[in-house]
């Protein structure tokens, strides 16, 4: 329609022109008028058109982030220290933050980023998820030396030893299932066992950033130090006499064998866990654990 009435109003003032009843003034004048109009108002962008621009330049960056690995680390400068802790923390992973600077570290899904790219804060994109040459202990003993990763098996059958080979120190909780059926175990050591003797009580628990595998195998290490060294070593005998140990040693195994449906690879080892949640940034507020102990949230304070 547009078109149409371009062209029979190029074409009336052409007339007009040619009948000598506009100079040629006028005429270029008015066609300037009318078709410059007509440009600008095609240059304009309604509200819908630009919301739809962005929404396709969003799915084309989040495809190519997300395309090989389910998360990504980027860094960028915030607007100011209230956007971190109001809006920021809230949204995405922070990994590391410089009150001087602003700058951020921050660990995203895909969910996480494109909420972040709505803020339109300009960012780098600081790592390149790689496959890692990793070397994985298949059998308990490989791990004697301490200097490979278990596969989920042999981590599930060092933790079944501690408790069989240590049975008055130690005891094994299978404490529930991961998103993808794996277990989460827990080891209580201590010199009284079977008993519920009055003692702090120190959990030490580790790896809740699936990729984060150091804590890990130290957790393992640990335990296996204390078991082995109680009444040979004096400080190892004290703790173990005086304290009850609660070691977790891998909060989130679907992390750590993640794209290893076996649990024989940590190549691909990622922060969150089978369901995308950073588990570290999903602790229950105040309001919900007071829910969760049956104590009224609406009394006020006296």
């Amino acid at each position: 329609m547009n078109k149409l009435v371009q062209i029979i109003t190029f074409a009336y003032i052409l007339k007009l022109y040619l009948t000598k009843r506009l100079t040629t003034f006028t005429s270029l004048f008015i066609l300037l008028c009318f078709f410059g109009f007509n440009l600008a108002k095609a240059q304009v962008i309604s509200p819908y058109e630009k919301i739809k621009n962005e929404d396709a330049k969003t799915k084309e960056i989040l495809s190519t982030l997300f395309k090989d690995f389910p998360e990504v680390t980027f860094q960028f400068t915030a607007e100011s220290k209230e956007q971190v802790n109001t809006v920021l923390t809230k949204m995405i992973s922070l990994d590391g933050f410089n009150s001087k600077t602003l700058q951020v570290k921050a660990v995203a899904n895909e969910k996480e980023f494109a909420d972040f790219l709505k803020l339109k804060i300009p960012y780098t994109i600081i790592k390149e998820q790689e496959t890692r040459a990793i070397t994985m202990a298949t059998t308990v003993a490989d791990m004697s030396s301490w200097n490979r990763y278990p596969t989920y098996s042999v981590y599930d059958q060092m933790m079944t030893n501690f408790q069989t080979n240590y049975p008055n120190l130690c005891k094994r909780y299978n404490l529930g299932n991961t998103v993808n059926g794996r277990k989460i175990i827990a080891l209580k050591i201590t010199n009284n066992i079977g008993s519920n003797v009055a003692k702090p009580k120190f959990l030490y628990s580790a790896t809740m950033h699936g990729d984060e595998t150091t804590g890990y195998i130290m957790m393992l290490r640990l335990a296996d130090y204390l078991l082995s060294n109680y009444n040979t070593n004096s400080r190892v005998t004290n703790i173990l006499n005086n304290i009850e140990l609660w070691i977790l040693p891998n909060t989130n195994p679907d992390g750590t064998y993640y794209n290893s449906s076996t649990g024989t690879s940590i190549t691909y080892a990622r922060r969150y866990n089978a369901n995308g949640v950073d588990l570290n940034r999903n602790y229950p507020t105040r309001v919900q654990v007071l829910i969760l102990m049956g104590i009224p949230i609406k009394q006020k304070r006296k």
